[in-house]
């Protein structure tokens, strides 16, 4: 396999906040399961989906059905250790500080922590 296009990554999930949510959660009602498979291929860190929609900066709707199904999914963590927490608050947006859609977003997986602690 070739390297991992990272760009291509980010191009798929910036598309994702056009899709409407009803079809997200068809394709993953169609497949829960896949919510448990690592990202295959060119990932070392053996990454869920729900990592990769938080490094880079999925919409709030994606978040939310990602962790309908698997909620405790919000506690995995990758090879090196980083949760999608983490993984939200190390690829936050430079003016995070007034950005509520990121702060929402932080919410969102900081209550399905909650649950599991």
């Amino acid at each position: 396999m070739g390297r991992c296009d990272r760009s291509r990554e980010c191009q798929i999930l910036e598309q994702t906040s056009s899709i409407p949510k009803r079809a997200i959660r068809s394709i993953l009602n169609a497949y829960p399961e896949a919510l448990l498979l690592p990202r295959g291929g060119c990932s070392t860190n053996r990454d869920l989906p729900i990592h990769t929609a938080c490094q880079y900066q999925t919409s709030s709707d994606v978040l939310e059905e990602l962790l309908r199904i698997y909620p405790i999914t919000s506690m995995k963590r990758t090879k090196w250790k980083l949760t999608p927490l983490l993984l939200l608050w190390e690829s936050r947006p430079k003016d995070y500080r007034n950005n509520t859609l990121f702060w929402n977003k932080f919410l969102i997986l900081l209550r399905e922590v909650a649950r599991y602690r």
